[in-house]
């Protein structure tokens, strides 16, 4: 998730939460706690700490077993998708996950029948961005419109798309990218994958990436 995306999510969802009742929360393809907080610590400061300090509950779901997933396993698996029916959830939070995975219609679909009529659907894609697998990238960039219409039953209340700085911007941030990023270069044989990853970034030095993000209601 980018940066500038973190802040426009914070200002959009306690502008929703003001109006109307979006929790519990499902977070689909949250990652573990070591990634909301320390490899892109943006996410839990600008969404995450927040909604803790409101006392509003959010459930973390991911296929990883580890430390900040409260709920592991996979959504296309039908006996999870009955079991989340159990804790009611009014929203789903599912951002820069479908361009990891395949059947992204399907996908969709499970994600919209989890939550009632009423309920909110903040998702986000990228739109102009490298590729980056993890554990393979699909390709999919959508623009706003696009993005909402993988989700039936649903109408727009809000969309936008986020600029979020160039591969330039990130590595000066962090002097220690900086290092890691030269490193990766003058060594192709050491972790010959990340080596390719890196190769394929060099071109958005002075591109600007951009994300899409849309905010859905369910209303059939």
């Amino acid at each position: 998730m980018l940066k500038q995306e973190a802040i426009w999510w914070h200002a959009n969802l306690f502008s929703i939460m003001k109006l109307d009742d979006c929790f519990p929360m499902l977070n689909v393809g949250s990652s573990t706690k070591r990634f909301r907080t320390i490899t892109q610590p943006h996410i839990d400061k600008q969404i995450f700490e927040p909604l803790r300090n409101n006392n509003l509950n959010v459930q973390h779901l991911d296929i990883k077993n580890e430390p900040g997933v409260d709920i592991v396993g996979d959504i296309n698996d039908p006996q999870l998708l009955a079991r989340l029916s159990n804790y009611e959830f009014k929203s789903i939070l599912c951002s820069h996950l479908l361009e990891h995975i395949v059947n992204q219609n399907e996908f969709c679909k499970r994600i919209t029948s989890i939550i009632p009529v009423g309920g909110y659907i903040f998702v986000s894609c990228p739109f102009k961005y490298p590729y980056h697998p993890d554990p393979f990238d699909n390709g999919f960039r959508p623009n706003v419109e696009s993005l909402a219409s993988m989700f039936p039953g649903t109408i727009i209340i809000n969309s936008a798309v986020i600029k979020g700085g160039t591969f330039l911007n990130t590595i000066f941030r962090n002097p220690k990218s900086c290092v890691i990023m030269i490193a990766r270069i003058l060594f192709p044989f050491y972790k010959f994958n990340n080596w390719i990853n890196t190769l394929r970034h060099l071109p958005w030095l002075f591109k600007e990436y951009q994300a899409s993000c849309v905010i859905l209601k369910k209303v059939s």
